[in-house]
């Protein structure tokens, strides 16, 4: 490099570009190099990836995972008294299943959100049907009607949804007969259709 090329590269106040060198109007600019002293590459990164894959290692450790037997298991329980019901509605089949506890909380609390007022049980109807019909002539809701079946729902004719809801509803007043524990019977029948 020659001493004029030299000079042009360290000279900051220039720009070189193909149309030519163009002065910068501004001041010369200060850079500051600060050591950090408590931190050595060499003696802290190999410690550091140390302590991360040990942290790691026992985060895997703590992990329980399930045996399929287990899992089994909790899913059979997590979907005991889990009813479902067949409605059909000129040659349409709906299928109903009754909600999670979890389901209705979210359904509940969708509608509370809202100022309805007086709109209130339609939407609670809507809200509930939205997450109680899981298939429509056997097919997967979503498939049947896309990801938005509230809208879909509300646009159905009001004595559909009428009738939709109070077969819901007959069927968890089954279904809430079925699990009473009044009774000695009524517990062994529990205990007799959960081990088919």
């Amino acid at each position: 490099m020659s001493l004029k090329e030299k000079e042009m590269s360290e000279d900051t106040s220039h720009i070189e570009s193909s149309i030519g060198r163009m002065p910068i109007n501004r001041p010369n600019q200060k850079v500051l190099k600060v050591e950090d002293e408590s931190y050595s590459d060499s003696e802290n990164s190999g410690d550091l990836f140390r302590q991360a894959k040990d942290s790691r290692e026992v985060r895997k450790a703590q992990e329980t995972k399930l045996e399929a037997g287990v899992k089994r298991r909790l899913e059979i329980l997590t979907n005991l008294g889990r009813a479902t019901k067949d409605v059909v509605i000129d040659n349409i089949k709906f299928s109903l299943r009754s909600l999670k506890t979890r389901e209705m909380r979210d359904t509940i609390k969708a509608v509370a959100l809202l100022d309805l007022g007086s709109e209130q049980a339609f939407e609670i109807r809507v809200g509930t049907l939205s997450k109680a019909i899981y298939q429509i002539d056997n097919q997967p809701t979503e498939l049947v009607v896309g990801e938005n079946i509230e809208e879909f729902i509300s646009e159905m004719d009001e004595t559909i949804i009428a009738y939709l809801y109070s077969e819901y509803n007959k069927m968890m007043a089954d279904n809430k007969a079925k699990y009473n524990f009044e009774t000695k019977e009524g517990i062994q029948e529990v205990i007799e259709d959960t081990k088919k």
